[in-house]
């Protein structure tokens, strides 16, 4: 058995990886259905319910913030899905950012950021994460260069236990291990018109992916909802989109381009 306060993995831990592994060489179709084999497998393999993999150009911060692409699977409603992809800005998820230092390869847990007090008591949790149904999450990902990280954030729902010292071993295994799952898929996409999105306008585009109504927005950025509502249309209009489903699908796979409509 797997001892779960040193990761030390079982030989079925080790049995199962390396299967999954093998089947996903085989799995047949592009880079990216192999990627989401694989991703969907280590969910299964961690017991995790939402799992999202993220290329992201820029910072930490909203304001820095150029593009990102990603897959995802395992959401339950496209508000849950915004909050598993990290798109919502709030002060409290800096420790989680702190975390993702300047190595090129990271792993971490909830943990590592808030004991259980701490983050129940956290308007992160309070605010975004227990609306959405979604509790602990274990992220891991590569510096695949200084400005674009490659990550992964496997979450689990609420009502379910933390991740274990053994699944953050299973995830760092797989996902720092593997080459290939962090460099395809990224596309060579052009990026100028959220590169152009002045700093309170990107902050507004990433409430709009992480799920937060108009009302929620307002509130957020201490603004009226007129000023809301034109600061929407134009980040609509800079995108080339004329809702927030089909903001979201700009990001799916890096579409963000408007040649890509």
């Amino acid at each position: 058995m797997s001892d779960e306060r040193s990761g030390w993995l079982s030989e079925d831990d080790v049995r199962a990886i390396v299967r999954l592994l093998g089947d996903t060489l085989s799995h047949t179709g592009n880079d990216l259905d192999r990627k989401r084999f694989l991703l969907t497998g280590l969910a299964r393999l961690v017991e995790a319910d939402v799992w999202v993999w993220i290329a992201q150009k820029g910072g930490p911060n909203a304001s820095d913030i150029t593009y990102f692409t990603m897959i995802d699977g395992g959401w339950t409603s496209e508000r849950q899905r915004g909050i598993a992809t990290g798109a919502t800005w709030s002060e409290e998820a800096q420790p989680f950012n702190q975390l993702v230092k300047r190595e090129r390869t990271y792993v971490f847990t909830r943990t590592d950021a808030y004991d259980d007090e701490a983050w129940y008591g956290t308007d992160l949790f309070k605010r975004f994460r227990e609306p959405a149904g979604l509790d602990d999450v274990l992220g891991t990902g590569v510096r695949i260069r200084e400005d674009i990280v490659s990550s992964i954030g496997l979450h689990r729902n609420l009502g379910r236990p933390r991740f274990s010292e053994r699944d953050r071993r299973v995830a760092e295994v797989v996902t720092t291990e593997v080459e290939w799952l962090h460099r395809v898929g990224i596309p060579d996409i052009d990026a100028t018109p959220v590169d152009n999105l002045t700093p309170r306008l990107r902050h507004v585009m990433l409430l709009l992916l992480s799920g937060s109504s108009r009302k929620q927005i307002a509130s957020e950025l201490a603004i009226s909802t007129h000023t809301t509502n034109e600061y929407v249309a134009d980040v609509y209009d800079r995108l080339g989109v004329r809702s927030r489903a089909e903001l979201m699908s700009r990001f799916i796979q890096g579409k963000t381009s408007r040649a890509s409509r």
